[in-house]
C-alpha cells in the first residue's frame, strides 16, 4: 500500500512539474511567435490568432504528456486528433494559395 502511495505521489508531482513547464513554455512560444510575426506583412488580426494557435498546440501536447504520466493510453487520443488537424489545415492552405498574387 505504501509503495502504491509513493509511486502515485511521485507521478502526481511529476505531472504537476510537466504542467508547470508546459504552461510556461506555451507562454514563451506565444511571445516568440508574436515577435517573429511582428515584421511580416500579415493582417494585424491574424498575428494574435496564429500566436494563440501555437500556444494551444503546446498546451494540448502538455496535457497529453500529463495524461501519459498518469498511465492513460494516449496513442488513441493522438490518432483521433491528427486527422482533425489535417482537416482544419487543408482549407487554410487552399485559402492561402488563392490569396497569393500570380
Amino acid at each position: 500500500m505504501e509503495v502504491l502511495l509513493v509511486n502515485g505521489g511521485l507521478r502526481f508531482i511529476a505531472a504537476i512539474a510537466i504542467l508547470a513547464v508546459g504552461w510556461m513554455l506555451a507562454t514563451y512560444v506565444k511571445r516568440w511567435v508574436m515577435a517573429g510575426l511582428e515584421h511580416l506583412p500579415i493582417d494585424l488580426t491574424l498575428k494574435p490568432l496564429l500566436a494563440s494557435l501555437f500556444r494551444y498546440a503546446v498546451l494540448v501536447l502538455t496535457f497529453i504528456l500529463v495524461l501519459g504520466q498518469f498511465g492513460v493510453q494516449t496513442t488513441g487520443l493522438i490518432a483521433v486528433m491528427a486527422p482533425r488537424a489535417w482537416q482544419w489545415a487543408r482549407p487554410c492552405r487552399a485559402h492561402y494559395r488563392m490569396s497569393q498574387p500570380a
